[in-house]
């Protein structure tokens, strides 16, 4: 499978959080799976899609398949995949976990973005700059500079009380294990360690031992990426400099995609 997915100013920067869920959820599959870096400005690479602004990512290739957008990619990921951990569980569980990616999509990822967005942009692609600043600025109507920033972290934290309730009782959203719920928020946390430096959670919180579950089992497509390291545990720190000397290999010439043979 090809996974068309949003790069920043270096392929292995991944910087979108709705890219960031199919990579996480390939993973959870057990999927062997290339990635294929993509800018907002390059839709000709893209327009095989049929996508009428050819603007949409992410775009997973099967074969002769072709399939836009994360959640129905997680639907055809869960029907091709059958034998491998449910991202639903049920019919029933299937509302639920896409109940919690509305509330991903329309609470908390605004919040994200109002938090991370300058830093964002620093590091976007230099011919993506100008498309997503006039994207952003349209949206709030004034330049990111005068909205943007960790001002908004408590408001984020307020907006994850459901979260951090849920996860006082059980180790996942999804219960003992992790499901698409947990892939789908897992995938902004992992963009905004990808984009920006701001601390956005603190040790004692169930959300902060919840995400470092979370990038440990998935450390195979998470922590060969670029990110910063804020959000890496002490135990973890003696892998730091192994693994930016991997993305310091990466960087020195170019890279159609990077082969992946995600495990859990």
């Amino acid at each position: 499978m090809k996974l068309y997915d949003l790069a920043g100013s270096e392929d292995d920067r991944r910087t979108s959080p709705y890219c960031w869920r199919i990579r996480l959820a390939l993973a959870h599959k057990a999927v062997a799976f290339q990635t294929e870096p993509w800018r907002g400005v390059e839709k000709d690479k893209i327009a095989f899609t049929g996508q009428r602004q050819a603007r949409i990512v992410p775009v997973l290739v099967d074969g002769d398949t072709t399939i836009v957008d994360s959640w129905r990619i997680a639907e055809y990921l869960e029907k091709t995949c059958p034998e491998a951990s449910s991202f639903f569980g049920s019919k029933e569980g299937k509302g639920g976990v896409k109940f919690v990616v509305h509330w991903l999509d329309h609470i908390i990822y605004p919040i994200l973005m109002q938090i991370v967005c300058v830093d964002a942009l620093k590091v976007s692609h230099d011919k993506d700059k100008a498309f997503f600043r006039n994207k952003w600025e349209y949206l709030h109507g004034m330049v990111i500079e005068e909205f943007a920033g960790g001002k908004h972290v408590p408001e984020l934290q307020k907006a994850l009380e459901p979260m951090q309730l849920i996860l006082q009782e059980q180790p996942f959203l999804g219960g003992t294990e992790p499901n698409f719920a947990d892939l789908a928020v897992a995938g902004n946390f992992a963009w905004a360690r990808a984009v920006s430096p701001i601390q956005l959670l603190e040790e004692a919180d169930p959300v902060y031992a919840w995400r470092e579950r979370m990038f440990t089992r998935f450390h195979a497509v998470v922590h060969p990426t670029i990110g910063y390291q804020h959000s890496l545990l002490p135990a973890q720190q003696q892998d730091v400099a192994a693994t930016d000397e991997a993305q310091d290999q990466h960087k020195k010439g170019p890279q159609s995609g990077i082969r992946l043979t995600a495990s859990t």
